[in-house]
């Protein structure tokens, strides 16, 4: 072979080289386009939300991080994983309120002061969610945090009561144990937990009535009082919490329609004791009501339609205040 044609042969090759190289180049930079995740509102909102904390000096994610291992240690959480988040729901669900160990936590001698104050602050401010509004609509939609909002606006319109234990079961319905090992939804579970568990000025609940704008002038007031000792009473009648639970089954089967609950505490009333006693109070009407659908409907209360869910509650309806 002529050495023009080795030459011209390397050149060749080499130029084939040249254009392999760019052709891996190019499919690398096609590939890592394609397996790029596209960012989430969950993923944006956090963002934002530890931004916003950034700007403080507070790196909330660390802290976030610290609480969740205290929970473990305190067995308020089995572990780390989104099936443990999810899990700890399921309990709320099934008794109706936050379990009793969520409130006897040490918490306050884990974190000092100045921690608890930014564990008990609201995670999402209004520049945050109004990420919801500026982001493209059909992403919005396929939102679980998003939807979860408006079944949460739609309650609110119904004016439907709302426990705890409701409000975990509507939690189940649209986030599931994969999505709690997203940092977005284990920080949104973390901030429920933290304003049980940190100890807090005044009472950190309320205690809503079906009917919250509904004038009670008609009826008259059965009072259930918590002192500053943390001793209940019914009326002038000191009780224990398991004859505050028979009485509100008493007061539901002959004075429901004649009176209403008014729940007085004082400044130095205890915050779990004060949970407690709404826990039972809810629990007499959940019963009762989920009596009711099973006898006229053949099945439980939350297994009912709306429409038959507000028949019942119709005729057991809640009318209480908290003063």
């Amino acid at each position: 072979m002529k050495p023009g044609l080795k030459r011209l042969g390397f050149f060749v090759r080499i130029d084939h080289m040249h254009h392999w190289k760019i052709w891996m180049i190019a499919l690398g930079t096609v590939v890592f386009c394609q397996c790029k995740p596209q960012q989430t509102i969950e993923d944006k909102l956090m963002d934002c939300i530890e931004e916003s904390f950034r700007r403080e000096g507070i790196d909330i994610r660390a802290k976030l991080d610290s609480l969740e291992s205290f929970l473990i240690q305190q067995k308020i959480l089995n572990d780390a994983s989104g099936q443990s988040y999810f899990d700890f729901f399921s309990e709320v669900e099934s008794i109706g309120f936050y379990p009793d160990r969520v409130m006897e936590g040490e918490i306050s001698e884990y974190y000092d002061r100045a921690e608890l104050n930014v564990l008990g602050r609201d995670l999402y401010n209004s520049t945050c969610i109004n990420l919801l509004k500026q982001t493209d609509q059909t992403n919005e939609v396929k939102s679980k945090f998003f939807q979860l909002q408006q079944a949460k606006q739609e309650r609110i319109k119904r004016n439907e009561g709302y426990g705890v234990g409701r409000q975990a079961t509507e939690i189940k319905s649209f986030i599931k144990p994969s999505d709690f090992n997203h940092p977005f939804y284990k920080a949104f579970a973390l901030q429920m937990i933290a304003k049980v568990v940190v100890p807090a000025q005044g009472i950190p609940i309320t205690l809503p009535s079906d009917q919250p704008h509904q004038s009670y002038s008609a009826f008259k007031v059965l009072e259930i009082t918590i002192n500053d000792k943390s001793e209940v009473f019914w009326e002038q009648e000191k009780v224990s919490l398991l004859q505050l639970e028979e009485h509100m089954k008493a007061f539901i089967a002959r004075k429901l329609n004649s009176h209403y609950i008014s729940l007085r505490t004082s400044k130095s009333t205890n915050v779990a004791i004060y949970q407690r006693v709404v826990r039972k109070i809810y629990e007499a009407y959940d019963g009762k009501r989920d009596e009711e659908a099973k006898r006229i409907f053949g099945q439980g209360f939350f297994h009912l339609s709306k429409a038959n869910q507000a028949k019942i509650i119709k005729r057991y309806p809640l009318r209480a205040v908290a003063r």
